[in-house]
């Protein structure tokens, strides 16, 4: 390290080691002048120094950082799934209440519009055939007439019979949605023990066109206390 008078400029060729790191006293050989020398320190050397006065700073800041990324990451990363969630719904609105119809009560508690797809169908002359099958089973045959009421060509979805009986009886999800559904509105007494689709011969119909269905033999539990038809 080259150290320079301060009165006379005269040079000398020091090593660093000699005069440490701190500030050190120093007298020129040639004009006898003296003067206090403050090393210069360097990038590494000064992160050294502030590491070993406080050797958790940096670490403590470094993670600090990375929870707050990470914090950000995952609100972002729910807000993303949410909002997928919620268009999801509100664009599949209409197969949501086809499929169940208990969604329709929280739909119009939220102000969105539903047009579920058997709208302008009308399900009249219903007739139930049943036999019985052995003490706790009966057998079910539907009987009945579609009529096209919407004044244009309209299509036809599958038929939907739900069989309603004690709640107690019904899967466990189906009870979940009569609670739900219970919230909204009043409901319907009883909860679905048996659900099936009976697909119509027709595809489509024209204004005021009607279609005769039968639906095939169903074994039902003696506990049903009624069958509803809807799309």
């Amino acid at each position: 390290m080259i150290v320079s008078c301060e009165k006379c400029s005269k040079r000398y060729l020091l090593d660093e080691s000699v005069l440490g790191a701190t500030e050190r006293v120093l007298r020129c050989a040639a004009c006898g002048h003296s003067w206090t020398h403050v090393p210069v320190v360097g990038h590494e050397t000064l992160v050294a120094t502030l590491s070993a006065k406080d050797p958790l700073s940096a670490g403590e800041g470094d993670v600090g950082v990375a929870v707050k990324k990470g914090y950000l990451s995952l609100s972002l990363l729910f807000a993303v799934f949410l909002s997928a969630i919620i268009m999801g719904g509100y664009f599949s609105r209409t197969q949501i209440v086809t499929a169940w119809p208990s969604a329709l009560p929280l739909f119009q508690f939220l102000g969105i519009n539903v047009h579920p797809s058997g709208q302008g169908l009308m399900i009249r002359g219903v007739h139930p055939l049943q036999t019985r099958v052995d003490a706790v089973t009966n057998r079910l045959v539907l009987t009945g007439q579609i009529v096209n009421t919407s004044g244009h060509v309209h299509g036809v979805p599958p038929l939907k019979i739900k069989a309603y009986g004690p709640c107690e009886e019904a899967p466990f999800f189906e009870r979940m949605v009569k609670k739900v559904a219970g919230v909204f509105s009043q409901g319907k007494e009883g909860c679905v023990l048996v659900s099936w689709d009976h697909p119509l011969t027709e595809t489509r119909l024209l204004p005021e066109e009607h279609i005769a269905f039968e639906t095939p033999a169903r074994e039902l539990p003696k506990t049903v206390l009624r069958v509803e038809l809807e799309f």
